[in-house]
């Protein structure tokens, strides 16, 4: 009978093993004596149907490294040691990864057991993404929050809040251990994932946390379009707003479930009176590349000169007209300072604005100079 290739096997063999650290570049026919860190799958559908495959992270003795199988038995768990045989390495997106495909094949050993070395990425905030899962990141802790859940019977709790450093900022969570607000700190093992289209960070028991001297993030983060690609927060562009979309402006909002209605009811609380919110879309360009960008109410109430009170049904007679003509004449055509935080959607980047300010007369020969140069 003719031995299996593929798949998973708890067979001894004698292997070649290499180490993690001793891999410096591409390589075919490795044999490696591994612990699975993490693994995930995922399906893609083409004109030929369905592909599945696996991949995360692996790790010896030495270091770790990440994977992608497109053959790979979903028994082997996170934690297993494997011996791994006639894989290949070969460099994605800048990062050097371990394949396995149907030749090569997966040996459990379930009596061993193994430390990893881990060594996590130093990055700034700004380079966060999801092809380096984990990293070590350093910044000041902001706006501490926590709540409760049940889990396996027991009340435990899990902490959020912001870390900012002088490229820009995201979410951290950590469950079951606080976190030190207005502390900066150095997160080693910080779990990198992307959620409703932004980056953001975790920890966990296994993750070092230590107390350092980080300077305060500055105010304001400007960069060029161009220079970002991931969805991170806390960052800054200035440009010439060249379009807005034609359904900005003043909408209604149940008081209830605050969805937006198209008629002055809502058509699951009819009884629930409306009320007026703001919100516009638009485009931004800085010579470097262009941007979409929403902004809500309050960024919007504050370039429109608006009071809460402007905004009441009861006493204000404002129109959808009205108030699309007042955004138009504000935003259009003219240069801004736009602050938010980048969301990942299906055409790319996007800028959910915090504030929007008006760039000087000054600053707008400059900013105009600049631009001329770049194109």
């Amino acid at each position: 009978m003719e031995k299996p290739k593929t798949g998973f096997t708890d067979r001894r063999v004698n292997l070649d093993f290499k180490k993690i650290e001793e891999i410096k570049g591409e390589e075919k026919n490795l044999s490696l004596k591994i612990k699975l860190i993490n693994v995930e799958k995922r399906t893609t559908k083409s004109d030929k149907g369905e592909n599945v495959y696996h991949y995360g992270l692996l790790g010896d003795e030495t270091g770790t490294m990440f994977f992608t199988a497109w053959s790979f038995n979903p028994n082997v768990q996170a934690g297993d040691v494997l011996e791994l045989k006639n894989c290949y390495t070969k460099e994605f997106n800048g990062t050097l990864r371990l394949y396995l495909d149907n030749r090569s094949e997966i040996i459990l050993l379930p009596e061993e057991k193994m430390e990893v070395k881990r060594s996590f990425k130093e990055a700034k905030i700004k380079d966060l993404s999801t092809r380096d899962p984990y990293v070590t990141v350093q910044g000041i802790i902001s706006d501490v929050r926590s709540r409760e859940y049940e889990r396996d019977g027991e009340t435990r709790k899990v902490y959020f809040g912001d870390i900012a450093d002088e490229t820009g900022k995201v979410r951290v969570s950590s469950f079951g251990r606080s976190l030190p607000e207005g502390t900066g700190v150095k997160i080693e093992g910080a779990k990198v994932s992307e959620y409703k289209g932004r980056i953001r960070i975790s920890v966990n028991e296994k993750t070092k946390i230590g107390e350092v001297n980080v300077a305060p993030p500055p105010g304001r983060r400007l960069y060029n379009i161009s220079d970002l690609g991931s969805p991170v927060g806390g960052v800054s562009f200035s440009g010439f707003i060249i379009s807005l979309g034609e359904k900005s402006g003043l909408r209604l909002r149940c008081s209830e479930c605050r969805k937006t209605i198209e008629d002055v009811r809502c058509p699951d609380h009819p009884s629930a009176p409306f009320i007026y919110d703001l919100f516009a879309y638009f485009t931004l360009s800085d010579g470097t590349g262009y941007i979409q960008c929403t902004s809500g109410r309050e960024a919007l109430m504050k370039l429109l000169g608006m009071q809460e009170s402007d905004l009441d049904p009861a006493s204000s007679s404002l129109t959808k007209r009205e108030v699309y003509s007042s955004i138009r004449k504000e935003l259009h055509g003219k240069p801004f300072i736009l602050e938010g935080d980048l969301a990942e959607g299906n055409n790319g980047l996007s800028l959910r604005v915090s504030d929007i300010s008006r760039i000087s007369r000054d600053d707008v020969k400059s900013f105009i100079r600049e631009m001329e140069v770049e194109l």
